[in-house]
């Protein structure tokens, strides 16, 4: 967060002031199994040639979610 602004002083006692905060490094992901499972389906049906609708009809899950699912790099 870096806050940038004035201190409300008389004009000729302006101080500009400014707060840096270190950013904190990333967490590690943490993947539930069962999503691991539902990623390697998505993945598996995929490469079987179904769309993203019809895997998510087959799955219970939105289309967005199998298309995270699919294109997710890691």
């Amino acid at each position: 967060m870096t806050l940038t602004g004035y201190l409300p002083l008389p004009r000729y006692l302006v101080i500009q002031f400014r707060i840096h905060r270190v950013s904190a490094p990333p967490r590690p992901r943490v993947e539930d199994p069962v999503k691991l499972q539902l990623r390697e389906k998505v993945i598996e049906l995929r490469t079987m040639g179904m769309g993203y609708p019809d895997i998510a009809r087959s799955l219970n899950l939105s289309v967005g979610t199998v298309w995270n699912y699919a294109n997710r790099k890691s």
